[in-house]
């Protein structure tokens, strides 16, 4: 047992640990995946900028871009990071209240405040959000998070 846990064994059940670690594999694929994507995005924001300068207009700047474009792109990796780290923030709470935390430490982990924690833990996706969800990870070319 964990040194200050009170004679209580914390560890989790199997399914709790998939959770947590089916949604660290998704976050860890989608930063994988963003890394490339921003390396791309740094380009084509570095040249719509030196066109920016030339005087080039920036709708004939941006319509000059190879697909997926700037504003795209940077969609692409907004939704991938928002999505998976939202699955990933729900499975990492939910471990922490299973394992005994309390809410504000949990928050303190987090670095939000314990409101935010009890909405994350209170307010699980819905049938709508799943599909959502789904719809907006095969968007971005990725497998669904568990739990979506």
């Amino acid at each position: 047992m964990a040194p200050g846990d009170a004679g209580h064994d914390m560890r989790v059940p199997n399914e709790q640990r998939d959770d947590v670690t089916a949604a660290l594999d998704a976050l860890i694929e989608a930063v994988g995946r963003n890394a490339e994507d921003e390396t791309r995005l740094v380009g084509n924001l570095t040249r719509l900028r030196d066109a920016r300068g030339q005087g080039v207009p920036v709708t004939e700047a941006l319509a000059g871009e190879e697909i997926p474009g700037t504003m795209e792109l940077l969609g692409v990796v907004l939704t991938r990071l928002m999505d998976t780290s939202g699955v990933a923030r729900r499975a990492l709470a939910r471990a922490m209240r299973t394992e005994g935390e309390s809410i504000p430490s949990i928050a303190r982990s987090f670095g939000v405040t314990h409101q935010r924690i009890s909405n994350i833990l209170n307010h699980p996706p819905g049938a709508k959000s799943v599909a959502a969800g789904r719809a907006r990870a095969a968007s971005v070319g990725l497998s669904p998070p568990a739990g979506c």
